[in-house]
């Protein structure tokens, strides 16, 4: 009868260490994930500011790299290669300023045959050293988000793929 009772007693106690090392576990798990997700909820939150700010006009209308308070790069839905060349020339951190962005980002046009060219070899706009197949094997980023918006490219309709990553 009294090994019976040591037993229970031992059972007892491993089931309450066991127990509490799961709760312990499970309630910092959980508090992870609330960040993590705080964080990407942050991650597409901007990419859609970014992507909403990039379909404008800008401000001014006529803006240049210099006097840009807003990067805006369509007039209509349609792409204004003035405006995007523009966009292009500007130094990476100045215009993720104007963006409004504290996240790396990569902006390339989509047709049906994949990537398309804004000029001579140059497929997008944004950090440098990045393009549309890199970005996973040179960046390594801990949150991507993708974006995609219809817009007319060089008179065909495409793809404006906005990338934010972090």
């Amino acid at each position: 009868m009294r090994r019976g009772q040591v037993w229970m007693l031992d059972l007892f106690f491993g089931l309450l260490v066991f127990t509490v090392t799961l709760t312990i576990f499970f309630k910092s798990e959980i508090n992870l994930s609330d960040s993590d997700e705080k964080f990407f909820d942050d991650l597409v939150f901007e990419s859609k500011l970014v992507s909403d700010s990039l379909m404008g006009k800008g401000y001014p209308s006529s803006w240049t790299p210099y006097n840009v308070s807003e990067i805006g790069i369509t007039d209509d839905y349609r792409i204004n290669l003035s405006k995007l060349d523009r966009f292009q020339q500007m130094n990476y951190t100045t215009s993720k300023t104007r963006l409004r962005t504290k996240f790396n980002y990569y902006v390339f046009f989509e047709g049906t045959g994949g990537p398309l060219r804004i000029s001579g070899s140059r497929e997008g706009v944004g950090k440098p050293g990045v393009n549309s197949t890199n970005i996973l094997s040179r960046e390594n980023p801990h949150s991507l988000v993708r974006i995609n918006r219809f817009v007319i490219f060089k008179s065909q309709p495409a793809r404006m793929v906005v990338y934010l990553w972090a």
